[in-house]
């Protein structure tokens, strides 16, 4: 521990994400502010969402967000392990969730409780959400869709006050013009990377992770449950993700 670390003990089982650190390393040095404790009772793999996955989907509906009951949020990737966590919070805060997954994940999401399951890879989902909102659009974004997604959100978001949190790009890069921004998609778009989180504001990373034990205390958030593989599998895993046949979390396990 560095001598300015406080609230940590040597010998604390810990979990902690940080940027250029690297991975699959015996060793590493994290900063103390995103190291956080691993709940009494969880085994490592149960713990994996509480420094990336989590505080993403609770940073992206709180803190930037600003999601208050009664409103209406479209989240993509919902079978995903920060998609899911985005559903049960959204509920949770007392919002109307629309969600996305591809066919095969839909009965996954609503189990999780959200009001309506579009499929990801319709050719119009913009038009969708507009006819469940009433032609109105959703007043948040959860966006980690990338490609062409992004101009989907970007036309499902409400004029003027609507939020488009971008924390993901797993269809790869989008661009969005100055000009489209002036006369097509007149939102809000908020940019969030979890690790500069960390670094750049960690008060608000603090009162996140503050927020997010609340959220397990009170049963909003249980343990993960993720499909484990043994470290010799990576590569199949990687397979896995770069397909999305994937529910949840993976785990690699030494």
């Amino acid at each position: 521990m560095g001598e300015a670390v406080t609230g940590l003990e040597p010998g604390a089982r810990v979990i902690g994400a940080g940027i250029g650190c690297g991975a699959f390393a015996e060793y590493t040095a994290l900063p103390a502010a995103a190291v956080v404790p691993v709940p009494a009772g969880w085994a490592e793999e149960q713990a994996l969402g509480l420094v990336v996955s989590w505080p993403t989907a609770l940073a992206a509906l709180k803190p930037l967000g600003g999601i208050a009951a009664g409103q209406t949020v479209l989240i993509h990737a919902a079978a995903g392990g920060t998609g899911q966590a985005a559903v049960k919070m959204a509920k949770h805060y007392g919002a109307t969730v629309i969600a996305t997954a591809s066919l095969g994940k839909h009965e996954t999401v609503r189990a999780l409780g959200a009001d309506h399951v579009l499929d990801s890879c319709s050719l119009d989902l913009a038009a969708e959400v507009l006819r469940l909102t009433g032609g109105t659009g959703v007043d948040l974004v959860l966006e980690s869709a990338g490609g062409a997604t992004l101009g989907a959100s970007l036309a499902a978001a409400k004029r003027v006050t609507g939020r488009v949190v971008v924390y993901g790009m797993a269809g790869g890069e989008a661009a969005v013009t100055n000009w489209e921004l002036v006369y097509r998609h007149q939102v809000h778009v908020i940019g969030l990377n979890i690790g500069v989180l960390v670094q750049a504001a960690p008060q608000i990373f603090g009162e996140v992770m503050g927020e997010l034990f609340a959220l397990i205390a009170a049963g909003v958030l249980s343990p993960g449950q993720p499909t484990a593989y043994e470290l010799a599998d990576g590569p199949k895993a990687l397979a896995e993700l770069e397909t999305r046949a994937t529910i949840g979390k993976l785990a690699l396990l030494p």
